[in-house]
């Protein structure tokens, strides 16, 4: 059960403050259904398949880990973990690129990309993937990534930083 490793360090890829990391913490808090009375102790490894290698090599009781790299693993590896729990889908990542690109190099980049699944491996990657395929986007999605953004960091900051301890000098009445 989750609950049960309460108290146990996660390991995770790259930062504890990555996007799947913080998805990753607030899936296991629903599943206690509640926040726990300590702040969740994370040990970072070097990426996602190191996370699983540490799993199934006994480095790590849990870790939490983005579904594609979990999708990707092959038997008999991948019978060796299981999920316990999942967290709701955040946004996919954005190409983004610098401000002083020019725009035709720009141009010919997201138009490549756009354009991926028509080439006949990509089509076949595509197939197997959990990515289906790249879109445009609409400029008014912008507001809902940053909101979903928001609301992810302010409800899993807690879990991450230790708590202030409480101030040691006491506070004396003015008259």
């Amino acid at each position: 059960e989750v609950s049960d490793l309460v108290g146990h360090p996660i390991r995770v890829a790259l930062s504890t403050q990555t996007m799947p990391v913080r998805l990753g913490l607030l899936a296991i808090a629903e599943k206690i259904e509640k926040r726990p009375d300590h702040n969740f102790e994370l040990s970072v490894a070097s990426n996602n398949g190191q996370v699983l290698f540490d799993i199934i090599e006994g480095r790590a009781q849990v870790g939490i880990v983005r579904n594609a790299a979990l999708a990707a693993m092959t038997e008999p590896l991948r019978s060796s973990v299981r999920v316990l729990a999942s967290s709701e889908p955040g946004p996919s990542p954005y190409l983004v690129s610098r401000l002083d690109l020019p725009a035709t190099i720009g141009n010919q980049v997201r138009d490549a990309w756009l354009n991926f699944e028509k080439d006949p491996t990509s089509a076949a990657y595509f197939a197997t993937s959990p990515i289906h395929r790249y879109r445009k986007v609409e400029e008014d999605r912008f507001s809902e990534v940053a909101a979903f953004c928001t609301r992810v960091e302010k409800l899993t900051t807690p879990m991450l930083t230790p708590p202030s301890p409480p101030d040691a000098r006491e506070t004396i009445p003015s008259s």
